[in-house]
């Protein structure tokens, strides 16, 4: 399955600041309904298998979220160039979410056909 949000309606929704949505309360509820087979992108059944090890909750995602922006922030301050850190961190809270709890994804099986891949 491949999830290419770059134009979803969903993250047009997560950048309005009049909504006041919590994006980690919104990809976890995603999350469980194709977890639960009532959604599934392009309409292809989603896997009952899940290949993702680390299905973290809410809080382990915003602890994985926080210790990446630290690691964004290190590694762009010792940049010559001083990096994208702007862009870098407005996407931080969604990939820790996608990476963490969403994409079935796994180093074991990256032959897999049915590994997400996200573009």
């Amino acid at each position: 399955m491949v999830f290419d949000f770059s134009g979803a309606r969903l993250l047009d929704l997560l950048s309005d600041r009049r909504l006041n949505i919590n994006i980690l309360s919104v990809m976890n509820k995603y999350s469980d309904a194709f977890q639960n087979n009532k959604y599934s992108p392009r309409g292809q059944p989603h896997r009952s298998r899940s290949m993702n090890a680390f299905r973290y909750d809410a809080q382990q995602i915003k602890e994985q979220a926080r210790l990446i922006r630290r690691n964004v922030i290190t590694l762009n301050a010792g940049s010559p160039a001083g990096g994208h850190t702007g862009a870098d961190l407005s996407e931080t809270d969604i990939l820790a979410t996608l990476y963490f709890r969403i994409l079935d994804i796994s180093p074991e099986r990256i032959e897999d056909p049915a590994r997400d891949i996200y573009i």
